[in-house]
């Protein structure tokens, strides 16, 4: 029963926390790759030139400096927003979701997206992180979005840290969107 109730609130959540940007991207220029240098290595080395760090409670994590703290959208912890992406932070209390670890907190957030009829993609761990991605189309803008949807642990709290951009653009966005989420800690 308490997995059921557990579940119920995730899915709550997750229905009403679905956010995504709308505002419309300038066109960019990618930074250049040093010669022989990988252009994820380059945009890597870009990011940390331009590293902004934020704070969302007790949660950190390094952006660059083109994202700015939004207002919280449709009740997310922290919401972040540069012209081409946006970072939706939820925490969520352990005390809420009694009974439940990372494993199956990770879990529940997958089926709840599943169960919300987005295809979603098989959890996996990189850099141990957990992540799955998945595409959901905004039904008043017909925009169709990319998330890379990680979650954490701190002693207090479950995160659910989802970035996403415009699906056109996710496989240039998606190492950047890792290297974000391996810079997230917790100021305990």
């Amino acid at each position: 029963m308490k997995k059921f109730t557990s579940l119920a609130l995730i899915l709550l959540l997750v229905f009403s926390l679905t956010a995504c940007i709308s505002k419309p991207r300038p066109a960019q220029e990618p930074a250049p790759a040093e010669a022989g240098q990988e252009p994820a290595a380059a945009e890597e080395q870009a990011d940390a030139a331009d590293a902004k760090d934020f704070a969302c409670e007790e949660l950190r994590i390094t952006l660059t400096n083109d994202y700015a703290e939004e207002e919280s959208v449709n009740g997310y912890t922290g919401v972040y927003e540069s012209s081409d992406s946006a970072v939706f932070i939820l925490r969520e209390d352990k005390s809420m979701l009694p009974d439940v670890d990372m494993d199956e907190y990770v879990e529940l957030v997958h089926e709840a997206n599943a169960n919300a009829g987005r295809e979603v993609g098989d959890v996996h761990r990189k850099d141990g992180i957990p992540l799955f991605e998945y595409e959901f189309t905004n039904p008043d803008s017909n925009n169709t979005f990319a998330y890379y949807t990680t979650m954490f642990e701190s002693e207090e709290a479950f995160w659910l840290v989802q970035f996403t951009c415009f699906s056109a653009d996710y496989k240039d966005m998606v190492s950047r969107f890792h290297t974000f989420a391996r810079s997230v800690t917790f100021e305990e």
